[in-house]
């Protein structure tokens, strides 16, 4: 992996670019702990899923974190009011 400082003239921070391949950047977001990998979702979701409707992102989303109920649960019992 390359990296190469770039000054961006608007606020004077470096930002670094680097040169990776899918398979680098999957080897790094494996190594993330799991707040930061949800994080990464994130901003896949609104980066490249635009098309995808918001309800499925935020179930997969729910899925990602662990908020799920079993299919007996979902069937016979009113879910709580969402946030």
């Amino acid at each position: 992996m390359t990296r190469q400082a770039t000054t961006l003239a608007a606020n004077h921070r470096t930002q670094y670019v680097s040169e990776m391949s899918a398979t680098e950047v999957i080897a790094e977001i494996e190594t993330l702990p799991r707040a930061e990998k949800e994080r990464v979702w994130e901003h896949l979701q609104r980066e490249m899923l635009t098309e995808v409707p918001e309800s499925f992102r935020r179930g997969m989303a729910d899925a990602l974190a662990g908020r799920g109920v079993d299919m007996e649960t979902a069937l016979n019992e009113v879910p709580p009011a969402r946030p």
